[in-house]
């Protein structure tokens, strides 16, 4: 669960000091570090989807996570477009990445609540 948190802090930072690239090189850089980040959250997420789900459901759920992944991937960038018109580029980048790094509180919540269920899953497999 701290590669999603080390995930999101790192992505946010490097999406808020994209703006500030000097050259491509710097962009390239900067982009797949961003990348690296963005695949430590994605995998822990997509694992946490069908966590403690029966076999049957988790096609559902999965279903549900792509449904809601596709529909970030879509609105994302309209509602940052609007950002970057209505203020700056880099403020459109800041925010981005204040969301990406402001997540680790949601990350840690589904965490803790995580936890909490895990004793009683455990109860029920011990006594069957």
């Amino acid at each position: 669960m701290n590669t999603a948190i080390l995930g999101a802090v790192l992505q946010g930072v490097i999406i808020i000091l994209i703006p500030y690239a000097e050259n491509l090189t710097m962009l390239f850089l900067l982009q797949a570090f961003q990348g690296f980040g963005y695949g430590l959250i994605f995998t822990v997420v997509t694992s946490w989807a069908v966590e403690n789900i029966p076999e049957i459901k988790q096609s559902t759920r999965m279903g549900l996570f792509q449904s809601l992944y596709s529909a970030g991937m879509f609105l994302g960038p309209v509602l940052i477009g609007i950002l970057i018109e209505v203020f700056s580029r880099s403020t459109g980048y800041l925010i981005m990445g204040a969301l990406s790094i402001a997540s680790t509180i949601l990350i840690k919540t589904s965490i803790k609540r995580s936890k909490k269920k895990l004793p009683m899953k455990n109860f029920l497999l011990k006594r069957c």
